[in-house]
């Protein structure tokens, strides 16, 4: 890529005289595209000396394809004022000339940009578009790209797992072209997807994939965002030296060939490794110089990010004066881009309804689709609040029935103890705010940990984990869950306390791991619900477990162990702990006597004590 990218700019910047004018226009056209991401102004030369020479041969698709270049370099640069009237042009000019890859490409362009900016529903709208026709005319590439940017819109949706399924489809038509980098970027957005959900040893795999395929096709600026990633991930595992390993060596790669806004990227992620560490000092370092090389529309999070980190080094350091104004900046910025946001999609929305409506001439039309868009809004975000995004998604498919069997679920109960007695004590309003208090902080915990909330009964909380997506670490999830859940109680009920709120506040908890049926209820009020023996059994372990404990039955320990019996095995078969046939797990539990379980006899069951200190 280099060497070619070199090879055709020595050809045209010499003015290119043995060339024809097509020649030249393919060639800028291929040096724009090369360059678009990295050195967007040089890009955006070439891609206009690509258009001037393309205007001279009279070739209408020439002209296109050189004004599609164009719009892609302003994308590339976050000027999507610019680029989304030109894709929306492009498409409606390819389509009356009959070229179907063009429209594809500028479709999807479009989705791209809508992606960008956060606009992931409307995204998806023309993201589909463009995929149709790419699978219409057999197109595997053209259908891979669109797959990796509509990947990208469902992991903005928060829809993890569809994207993963896209990223992958992506992947897998991909195999056997020369598309290297659109492959690369594939498997380096399978490994984010994977780090999001806490999948850290998938996604470590997938990183390695994509560093070694940007390392083949040696592109640098790739290899650098792969490195960079990889570090971020042990920076949540607090693996701070090994992080800091990969971040030296990107800044170090990128020296002197990657763009100064992109090595300031590094910079923000190296103070932010040495602030979550405690080495302030270190951090102001390499903040400072990240604050100087991001200055564009393209880096204003990533500054905002800085200020954020620094408000917190100053603060730490006692220097109250350079915190205070840096936190100024930092809420200046996210004023500044909120309003700018909310402007844009304005904007935004109101250009693609007028190029897709340019041809209808009823204005009873336009006020129709909009009255049924905004209707279909407020009915997505209604069942999204309602119902998981996958049930959501399959009951605006038309689904009437759902019913779904799941094996391996883990079950939550959290109950808070006495809240009958203090009901007595205080009016109806406090009650309220104190339970609205102590479940929004657990609504929090559940999504921390990719739990599914079903439902609350009075003062009691059920949470489940391995629906509507099965996991294999189902009870490990739910343990680490049910463990801050506890701590977090301890807090609340000491706040309370010193508020002068009589009475100490604690839950029971109790889990069970087994098979349940999970489905929706209702046809005016939907309710997402579990049946089956195991919510029976994790509702027993609630009711028969100890105030501040957490009850948990022996199908639990099992699921633990066998939990980190796949972490070990899977990726370093030396050191799993495996005594017989029985895993000793990362997590302390201790043993209670057989107790007799209303509706199961006698059982032997445990109290989960928190992770042992080798795994804290």
């Amino acid at each position: 890529m280099k060497t070619r990218l070199h090879t055709l700019q020595e050809l045209l910047d010499n003015g290119g005289n043995s060339l024809s004018a097509t020649e030249y226009s393919r060639l800028a056209i291929e040096v724009a595209y090369i360059l678009a991401p990295t050195d967007s102004q040089r890009a955006h030369e070439y891609a206009l000396e690509a258009q001037r020479h393309a205007r001279t041969t009279n070739d209408n698709i020439l002209e296109l394809e050189s004004a599609l270049a164009l719009a892609v370099v302003s994308a590339e640069s976050a000027t999507f004022d610019e680029a989304l009237p030109r894709f929306f042009q492009i498409s409606k000019q390819a389509e009356m000339l009959g070229e179907w890859q063009i429209q594809a490409s500028a479709l999807r362009w479009t989705g791209v940009c809508y992606v960008r900016v956060a606009m992931f529903t409307t995204a998806l709208e023309y993201l589909a578009k463009s995929r149709n026709l790419a699978e219409k005319y057999l197109h595997n590439v053209e259908c891979a790209k669109t797959y990796n940017a509509s990947g990208d819109a469902y992991f903005g949706l928060g829809e993890t797992q569809t994207a993963l399924q896209h990223y992958r489809e992506a992947l897998r038509l991909l195999e056997g072209t020369d598309e290297v980098l659109e492959r690369a970027s594939a498997l380096l957005s399978i490994a984010s997807a994977h780090k999001a959900a806490r999948g850290y040893n998938q996604a470590r795999v997938y990183f390695e994939q994509a560093l070694s395929t940007y390392k083949h096709a040696g592109n640098t600026s790739g290899v650098c965002l792969s490195l960079r990633s990889v570090a971020e991930m042990y920076v949540e595992q607090e693996r701070y030296d090994k992080a800091l390993e990969l971040l030296f060596a990107a800044f170090d790669i990128g020296e002197n060939i990657i763009s100064t806004i992109e090595q300031s990227h590094t910079l923000t992620v190296l103070g932010g490794v040495y602030c979550a560490a405690g080495r302030f000092e270190k951090a102001l370092d390499y903040l400072l110089r990240a604050e100087k090389g991001l200055g564009d529309a393209q880096s204003l999070a990533v500054l905002a990010k800085v200020y954020e980190l620094l408000t917190k080094c100053y603060k730490a350091l006692g220097d109250t004066e350079r915190a205070f104004n840096n936190l100024e900046r930092f809420h200046e910025i996210r004023e500044q881009t909120a309003l700018q946001d909310g402007k844009r999609a304005i904007q935004y929305l109101q250009q693609g309804f007028e190029a897709e409506q340019s041809q209808k001439e009823a204005e009873i039309y336009r006020l129709r689709n909009v009255e049924l868009a905004q209707m279909q809004r407020e009915l997505e975000e209604l069942l999204i609040n309602m119902l998981p995004v996958p049930i959501a998604q399959r009951l605006r498919a038309g689904e009437n029935f759902i019913a779904d069997a799941f094996e391996n679920v883990t079950v939550i109960f959290v109950d808070i103890v006495g809240f009958t007695r203090l009901s007595s004590q205080y009016s109806a309003s406090e009650i309220v705010k104190v339970l609205d208090h102590i479940f929004t902080i657990f609504d929090g915990i559940t999504v921390k940990y990719g739990l599914e909330k079903i439902k609350t009964i009075g003062d009691a909380y059920m949470i489940a984990s391995g629906i509507p997506y099965p996991r294999h670490d189902h009870a490990e999830a739910s343990a680490l869950a049910a463990l801050e859940m506890l701590d977090a109680i301890q807090t609340i009920s000491f706040r309370l306390s010193e508020e002068g709120f009589v009475g100490d506040i604690s839950v029971r908890i109790g889990m069970h791991t087994g098979s349940v049926v999970a489905g929706v209820i209702g046809k005016k009020k939907f309710t997402y619900d579990l049946w089956g023996d195991t919510v029976n059994t994790a509702s027993r372990m609630e009711s028969h477990g100890e105030a501040g404990r957490i009850h948990i039955s022996e199908d639990v320990v099992q699921a633990l162990g066998t939990v980190q019996q796949m972490r070990r095995t899977s990726f370093d078969s030396e050191r799993a702990f495996v005594e017989g046939s029985t895993v000793s797990g990362i997590f302390d539990v201790e043993e209670r006597e057989e107790i007799d379980v209303k509706g199961k006899g006698r059982m032997k069951t445990y109290f989960l004590l928190g992770k042992k200190a080798s795994n804290k």
